[in-house]
C-alpha cells in the first residue's frame, strides 16, 4: 500500500497535463541526479541506469557516466535509503513531472523526502545556538528588582551561575 501514490497519479497527470504543484526549496534540487540544473527525463533515465548498475556489478561503469561516474552513485539515492532502487526511480519520475510527494514520504510537504532531511539541532548538538539563560530578579531589596539577568548582560566572564530560591 505504501507505493500506491506512485502509479496512478503520475500516469494521470502525465496524460491529462494538469498544472504541477510547486515544490518547496530543498538543500539540493530534488531529482536533479545528473547536475544539469533541472529534474527531467534525463534524470529519470540516469536513475534507472543507476539501479541497473547497482543490481548488476558486471555492467560497464561508463553506463553511469550521467552521474559523473560510478563513484557518485549516491546522487541517484533520492530516497536517502543508502541504496539506489526502484523507489528512487519513482521519486525521479515524481520530481521530473513536478508533482508533490506523497505525505507518507514528505510529511512536512516541503518537497524533500523526510528521510533526506537532517533533524533539527538539539541544545547539546555541535553547531547549535548558545542557550539564552536569563533569570528575573525577584528580590525586592535588590538594585535590579524585576529586571532580568543573563549571559548577554555579562562581559568577560566565562562561567555564570544563576541561583534562585523562594
Amino acid at each position: 500500500m505504501r507505493n500506491k501514490w506512485c502509479t496512478v497519479p503520475i500516469l494521470f497527470f502525465a496524460l491529462v497535463g494538469l498544472p504541477a504543484l510547486a515544490l518547496a526549496e530543498c538543500p539540493a534540487l530534488p531529482g536533479d541526479v545528473n547536475g544539469d540544473g533541472s529534474a527531467d527525463v534525463l534524470d529519470v533515465q540516469c536513475t534507472i541506469v543507476s539501479v541497473l548498475f547497482t543490481q548488476s556489478p558486471t555492467l560497464e561503469p561508463s553506463l553511469v557516466e550521467c552521474l559523473g561516474g560510478a563513484s557518485n552513485l549516491a546522487a541517484s539515492d533520492l530516497s536517502c535509503s543508502g541504496e539506489t532502487n526502484v523507489v528512487d526511480v519513482l521519486l525521479s519520475l515524481t520530481f521530473a513531472l513536478e508533482q508533490s510527494l506523497n505525505p507518507e514520504v514528505d510529511g512536512d510537504g516541503n518537497g524533500c523526502p523526510d528521510e533526506c532531511e537532517l533533524p533539527p539541532l538539539g541544545p547539546t548538538d555541535l553547531g547549535a545556538p548558545e542557550p539564552l539563560y536569563t533569570l528575573e530578579d525577584v528580590q525586592p531589596d535588590s538594585a535590579g528588582y524585576l529586571t532580568s539577568y543573563g549571559l548577554g548582560d555579562v562581559e568577560g566572564v566565562t562561567v555564570v551561575v544563576l541561583l534562585a530560591s523562594w
